[in-house]
């Protein structure tokens, strides 16, 4: 198997898909580390006999790169074949919110926590980014999954004041590019992605299922 084969994106979508009809229901998934553990091993299970090997939250030390240039200092999930000197290799950044399994009561909304997950989306892209772009990984992707519709669509009584803040990226299809700042305990953090532009496409499990996922694939050096 070569990259051209698995590590495309529409491959990936439809990995994920498969991955979640299997699993979502079955309560293997309740947090991000069961995302990302339950993934990985999936992963695994699919290109081992290929020679590749899966591994989870590797220091990006390992492959020789310096930890300060970096927005994040561990990659959720890395896919390398160890016998070619890392020339190939891929990096999965995972972020699942789980509101279902944290808020019991229904009626109560996350409120000022979907702008600091929104921000903390951008934060993998950005580094996600890095990683192909400066630290030559073959492919880098973000993904994504949510059970809450607030984080794809707007609510009825404030859709207008979420056209101009982060909400619209995620809620009504706007590309992410440029600056991002983001207000947090009183400080404001930046995320910076440049010229590069991301659309976010939110895609269904199976119907009736307020689930999402998406997947975003860095972009080539400019």
């Amino acid at each position: 198997m070569n990259n051209c084969e698995y590590f495309n994106k529409e491959n990936i979508i439809n990995e994920i898909k498969l991955f979640l009809v299997k699993t979502i229901d079955k309560n293997s998934i309740y947090n991000e580390f069961s995302f990302q553990y339950e993934f990985g091993i999936y992963l695994r299970d699919k290109l081992e006999k290929y020679g590749y090997r899966v591994e989870f939250e590797r220091n990006i030390e390992y492959f020789n790169l310096k930890k300060e240039d970096y927005e994040k200092k561990e990659i959720d999930i890395c896919v390398y074949k160890k016998d070619n000197d890392f020339k190939e290799k891929y990096a999965f950044e995972l972020k699942y919110p789980a509101h279902k399994y944290y808020i019991k009561d229904k009626t109560k909304k996350m409120s000022g926590e979907y702008p600091m997950r929104m921000f903390q989306f951008i934060k993998d892209i950005k580094f996600i980014q890095e990683l192909k772009n400066k630290g030559n990984f073959t492919k880098t992707f973000s993904i994504v999954l949510v059970d809450d519709r607030l984080f794809y669509e707007n609510g009825i009584t404030n859709r207008k004041k979420n056209l101009n803040v982060v909400y619209k990226y995620f809620r009504e299809n706007n590309s992410l590019m440029g600056n991002f700042e983001f207000k947090y305990n009183g400080e404001v953090k930046s995320i910076d992605l440049g010229n590069y532009k991301y659309d976010i496409e939110w895609n269904k499990i199976y119907e009736n299922n307020e689930s999402r996922f998406y997947v975003v694939e860095s972009k080539n050096n400019k």
